[in-house]
């Protein structure tokens, strides 16, 4: 059941991630040496735009194997250009034109942000921490029990009060959502 829930959640999230994002953002293509340094880390720290854990933004899916090993799941998305690599506490998104890690949802306690942002946390901690969002609506119109809070490089799904799910993508929020 939880399974399905998330999964459920993973794609609303997704259709409210590329409202934000904005259409015309590229996939963010690492340099070879910041890749190199990118793929040392071994760490749970979600950064904004750049990564969760050691699933990396502009990784290829070569690399995300190598980091991740082999996930639990796979399914294609968006009439298949997307792949959706399903890990513990971790949904990596991958163009399938480029190869390329797009977005990283994160869903569950296993990676939080140096400030200590993670599934779980109360939406007043992360206001608190991080300010007021770039972007704060409804995950579904009109129900305020589920909500986007959308800052530049990360956007958090609250549902009844706490975050329920991150994604890490690269770019900024638009400036408005239309849901």
């Amino acid at each position: 059941m939880n399974s399905i829930i998330n999964t459920a959640v993973a794609s609303v999230t997704a259709l409210v991630l590329a409202a934000c994002v904005g259409s015309g953002a590229p996939d963010v293509q690492q340099s070879d040496q910041g890749a190199a340094q990118l793929m040392l880390v071994s760490d749970s720290t979600i950064v904004p735009g750049v990564r969760a854990g050691r699933a990396f933004l502009g990784m290829s899916e070569d690399q995300l194997y190598s980091r991740l090993g082999a996930p639990f799941r796979s399914e294609l998305r968006d009439h298949g250009a997307t792949v959706f690599y399903y890990y513990i506490d971790l949904t990596v998104s991958v163009n399938k034109a480029t190869h390329r890690v797009n977005k990283i949802y994160i869903i569950g306690p296993s990676y939080s942000t140096a400030g200590g942002i993670t599934v779980g946390t109360p939406e007043l901690a992360v206001k608190a921490l991080l300010g007021q969002p770039v972007v704060e609506a409804p995950l579904y119109a009109g129900d305020y029990r589920q909500r986007v809070f959308c800052y530049d490089g990360v956007q958090t799904v609250v549902k009844d009060g706490s975050i329920n799910g991150i994604w890490v993508f690269s770019g900024q929020c638009g400036k408005s959502l239309k849901l």
